[in-house]
C-alpha cells in the first residue's frame, strides 16, 4: 500500500535534496527541519518552545542540517556580504616583482635567498617569477619567518597541494587567525595532527568511511581530543561500552559516557572499567534492596492481616 500527502490549500516547502540525507538523519533531526519549513526562519529557542525539546538538541539538528548545505544561518548571509570589505592582509599582486628585483633582493638578502632555495626543495618545484613574489610576500609583508614558511611548506606538500597560490591562501588564513609566529604555527600543527589522528580512528570505528563530517560531529570529536585530551584507548571503552548498550552507534550517546567520565576525571581505561564495576554493583544492590523491601513490606502486610483474623475467630 502506497501513502501520499494530503495538500489541500496549503502546502510545506523543502529543498529537493533532503532526500538525499534522510537516511543518515534522525527523527529530532526530522522534526526540526518540519518545523523550519512550517514556521520559517527561526533559531534554536524558538523551534525548542514549538517542539518541546531541549535548545541543544535543536541546535545539534540544525548544526546537521547546515553541514549537509540544506540551511544556512543569516550570520552567514550577512558575513558573505561584507567579506570583501574585510581583507585582512594585502593581495601579493600588490607588491610583485620583476625576475630582476627578486634576484636583487635575493642578492642583498641571503635569509630570503635561503627561504625560497628551501621552500623549493621542499615542495620539489623550481618556483617561477610569480611563485617566487609569493615567497617575498611571505617574508617582507606578512613578516613570517624562515622556520614558519617551510613549516608551512611541509604542512602543505603533506595536505597534497604543492602550489604556491595555496601556500599563499592558507598564510593568510592562518595570519588572519592569529597564528602569524612560529610558536602558534608549531601549535596549531600538532593539535591539528592530534586531531586528524581522532578523525581517522572515529571513522574506522563507526564506519563513516570518506564522507564529509557533519558540524555536530566534528564538534564531538574537537571536544574529545583538544577539550578532553582523550587517548584511542579511552575512545575505543567508551565506543565498546556504547555499543554493549544501545543496538546502532551514536556519537552523541558515546559524548554523553565520555562527558561522564570527564566530569568524574576518569582518564585511564583502568578507571573507566572500575567506575563500570561499581555502576553494574550499586544497579544490583539497588534491585536486591528493592526486591528485599517489597517482601519485607508484604510479610508485615501478611502478618498483620493473619492477626486480625485471629483476634476475630477469639472474639467469637
Amino acid at each position: 500500500m502506497k501513502y501520499e500527502f494530503i495538500l489541500g490549500n496549503n502546502a510545506l516547502i523543502l529543498p529537493g535534496n533532503v532526500k538525499k540525507h534522510l537516511k543518515n538523519a534522525t527523527g529530532e533531526d526530522t522534526r526540526v527541519l518540519v518545523a523550519l519549513a512550517a514556521y520559517g526562519p527561526s533559531d534554536e529557542f524558538d523551534l525548542s518552545e514549538k517542539l518541546g525539546m531541549s535548545p541543544s538538541a535543536v541546535k545539534e539538528s540544525l548544526s546537521f542540517w547546515r553541514g549537509t548545505g540544506i540551511i544556512k544561518s543569516q550570520t552567514e548571509t550577512e558575513e558573505k556580504t561584507e567579506e570583501p570589505k574585510k581583507e585582512k592582509a594585502p593581495e601579493p599582486e600588490s607588491y610583485s616583482y620583476t625576475g630582476e628585483e627578486i634576484e636583487k633582493i635575493c642578492r642583498d638578502n641571503q635569509e630570503l635567498r635561503d627561504i625560497i632555495n628551501q621552500a623549493q626543495e621542499i615542495l620539489g618545484k623550481s618556483f617561477s617569477t610569480s611563485e617566487c613574489n609569493v615567497i617575498v610576500y611571505l617574508y617582507d609583508h606578512l613578516r613570517l619567518d624562515s622556520e614558519y614558511i617551510w613549516m608551512l611548506c611541509t604542512y602543505c606538500k603533506n595536505r597534497g597541494h604543492i602550489t604556491l597560490r595555496y601556500l599563499e591562501k592558507t598564510a593568510i588564513g592562518l595570519c588572519d587567525r592569529g597564528i602569524d609566529n612560529t610558536e602558534r604555527l608549531e601549535a596549531f600543527l600538532k593539535e591539528e595532527g592530534k586531531r586528524n589522528d581522532v578523525e581517522f580512528y572515529i571513522r574506522k570505528l563507526f564506519g563513516m568511511g570518506e564522507r564529509a563530517l557533519t558540524p555536530a560531529e566534528m564538534k564531538y570529536i574537537k571536544t574529545w581530543c583538544s577539550d578532553y585530551s582523550l587517548s584511542k584507548e579511552m575512545l575505543e571503552k567508551a565506543y565498546n561500552q556504547m555499543m554493549g548498550r544501545i543496538d546502532k552507534p551514536s556519537m552523541k550517546y558515546m559524548d554523553t559516557i565520555l562527558s561522564s567520565w570527564h566530569r568524574e576525571s576518569i582518564d585511564t581505561p583502568d578507571k573507566a572499567e572500575e567506575s563500570q564495576k561499581n555502576f553494574k554493583a550499586q544497579k544490583k544492590s539497588k534491585k536486591e534492596k528493592e526486591n528485599s523491601s517489597f517482601d519485607i513490606d508484604e510479610f508485615f502486610a501478611l502478618a498483620t492481616s493473619r492477626g486480625k483474623s485471629s483476634e476475630k475467630k477469639e472474639g467469637k
